[in-house]
């Protein structure tokens, strides 16, 4: 490093098109769109297409393309705990500049009044 300057990229200057591709992807499995970036965490949890995709990414694209050695899915990886992919998911979405709010609300599904929990996330324009 001379006078300060930085001589070697990081990870978030060079894979930055593959994180963006990674997120488009999981923009069409979330149906980003519609939904308009709100998803009830139930729903998250259950989509199997999703969990599949995220562990296909976990096993061998995250690594390379974020920095991710900090990230709560891996500690719990080697402290031997139980995974939950919605948290591998939120780490992506927080590392590409999204904001993600969470509301409680009670909501009939199924007829059934239940307490759920509905999750936003929010693009940074920067």
């Amino acid at each position: 490093m001379a006078d300060g300057i930085r001589t070697r990229k990081t990870k978030l200057m060079m894979y930055d098109n593959e994180r963006n591709n990674i997120i488009n992807e999981l923009n069409i499995i979330l149906d980003f769109n519609a939904n308009n970036g709100a998803f009830f965490l139930c729903d998250l949890q259950n989509n199997s297409i999703l969990i599949h995709k995220l562990q296909s990414l976990a096993d061998d694209q995250i690594k390379k393309f974020f920095n991710c050695s900090k990230w709560a899915w891996y500690m719990s990886l080697y402290n031997g705990q139980k995974k939950d992919h919605v948290v591998l998911l939120k780490n992506i979405y927080k590392y590409q500049h999204y904001d993600i709010f969470s509301k409680t609300s009670y909501v009939e599904k199924n007829n059934i009044k239940k307490r759920y929990t509905k999750l936003f996330f929010v693009k940074h324009i920067i």
